[in-house]
């Protein structure tokens, strides 16, 4: 089976005890809500590869990695096996996003409630709830 490598990123702001995570609206192949992700290109790392796509996507210029999943996120799409490595990454919402890219038209910054209403798959819905419980953890 035919493997591509990803990179996602669950970007995220700390406010008081309240965190708020970045999604950006999917408007190429199919229409939804999205953390930031990307293919991991030739010769790259994973974290090259996921500081290139929070530029890229999201126009972000300052943000620091904060951690990585152990678990990858994987689902198979016309016979591909997608195995993508999930970053935590921690950004500034005041900081303007710039989404100049054709796959997406908006951005977000929304608390865990809106963004599990928002993510349009099933799967990534059950993994951004395994990462807040990791963000909770880590940060009392």
């Amino acid at each position: 089976m035919n493997v591509k490598r990803g990179v996602s990123a669950i970007i995220f702001d700390k406010r008081g005890s309240s965190f708020f995570f970045l999604i950006l609206h999917r408007i190429k192949g199919w229409e939804g809500w999205e953390f930031v992700k990307g293919k991991v290109e030739e010769g790259e790392t994973p974290e090259e590869a996921v500081t290139r796509e929070v530029k890229e996507e999201a126009g972000l210029k300052s943000f620091n990695i904060f951690g990585k999943l152990s678990q990858r996120r994987e689902f198979i799409n016309n016979g591909v096996l997608y195995s993508f490595e999930t970053f935590l990454i921690e950004a500034n919402m005041n900081v303007t996003v710039n989404i100049h890219d054709e796959d997406h038209d908006n951005f977000l910054w929304a608390p865990k409630d809106r963004v599990l209403d928002k993510l349009h798959w099933p799967d990534e819905k059950n993994f951004f709830l395994e990462v807040v419980a990791t963000l909770e953890q880590k940060h009392h």
